[in-house]
């Protein structure tokens, strides 16, 4: 049996910052220009992303590329490819999920994906077919309303399903 493709977009056994440097957002709270990391769990050796939301626009967005480099990663190959990743929410968060190609071209995959409040992170997954571009991903976007509580993102990768 082979083995499934994955591309880790963030996904680290180790970090020696507390934030993520290859990023881009709005209106959530940075750490030297990168998304922080959740200190507690890192200290733990877990890493991840603390997503907390500004006021200063109605929405907040997170990209994060499909390469570190930012050229695009071709996803056409893989079988049934999907979006992956582990939320924890105090109380529910709805997200959109999008993808960006390396045209600036963009395709929603999950226009309202609702994660529920948990006591440990849960998997999320998200199915990219109908992609127009998949062998040209360059970032998945996650976008959200400022009103929304704080959450924390981890094991993030596009991945065979």
């Amino acid at each position: 049996m082979a083995e499934k493709r994955t591309q880790k977009l963030f996904s680290p056994t180790i970090m020696f910052n507390h934030h993520v440097k290859s990023c881009w957002s709005t209106n959530v709270r940075t750490v030297e220009g990168g998304l922080p990391i959740h200190e507690a769990l890192a200290a733990a050796g877990q890493y991840a992303i603390f997503v907390e939301p500004g006021q200063e626009k109605e929405w907040y967005a997170v990209g994060l590329p499909l390469r570190k480099d930012w050229l695009p990663f071709d996803a056409s190959r893989m079988a049934a490819a999907r979006l992956s990743f582990s939320a924890l929410c105090e109380g529910p968060v709805t997200v959109r999920v999008e993808l960006r190609g390396a045209a600036d071209e963009s395709h929603v995959a999950s226009e309202a994906l609702r994660l529920e409040s948990t006591e440990d992170f849960a998997r999320c997954s998200v199915p990219l077919a109908g992609c127009p571009f998949l062998a040209s991903l360059k970032m998945v976007l996650v976008t959200g309303a400022s009103s929304s509580q704080r959450w924390l993102l981890r094991d993030v990768v596009v991945e065979e399903a």
